[in-house]
C-alpha cells in the first residue's frame, strides 16, 4: 500500500521527466513564433508579408488571424465577412475563402498574430 508522499512524489517527478527527456506535453507547444522585422499596421501587404515569411519558414497553411479590439474595424475591412466569403468588400477572401479572424484583448494595441499550422508570425506595430 502506498503512502500519501509517494503518491505525491510521483505527481512532482512527472514534469520533470517531460523537461529532461524533452517529450512536449500539451501545456508546452513546440511551435515557433517569427516576429516580422519591422513592426506593422495591420494591412493587405503587412498580411501578404506574413504569408511569405511563413512560406519561408514552412509553417503550412494559416488558421486565423488574432487581432486585439482595435484592429477589428481594419481586419472587417480586409477580410470582409468571413461567414459569406468571396464578399465585394473581401481583399483578402478572394484568395483565401472563408479565413477567420479573432478578436482578444489579451494583444498590445498596435501587435497582431497570423498563426498557421506549425508556428506563429507576430507584428507588434509602429512604434
Amino acid at each position: 500500500m502506498s503512502t500519501r508522499r509517494s503518491f505525491i512524489s510521483t505527481l512532482f517527478a512527472a514534469p520533470v521527466a517531460t523537461t529532461i527527456l524533452g517529450i512536449p506535453s500539451k501545456a508546452s507547444p513546440v511551435e515557433s513564433c517569427v516576429h516580422l522585422p519591422i513592426g506593422c499596421d495591420l494591412s493587405f501587404n503587412a498580411i501578404q508579408w506574413a504569408f511569405d515569411v511563413a512560406k519561408t519558414h514552412n509553417f503550412g497553411k494559416p488558421k486565423f488571424l488574432l487581432i486585439g479590439p482595435e484592429n477589428k474595424f481594419v481586419a472587417r475591412e480586409l477580410l470582409g465577412n468571413y461567414k459569406k466569403p468571396y464578399t465585394a468588400d473581401s481583399e483578402i477572401n478572394a484568395l483565401w475563402p472563408g479565413f477567420p479572424f479573432e478578436v482578444t484583448r489579451a494583444l498590445p494595441s498596435h501587435t497582431w498574430k497570423m498563426v498557421f499550422e506549425h508556428g506563429i508570425v507576430v507584428s507588434e506595430g509602429p512604434r
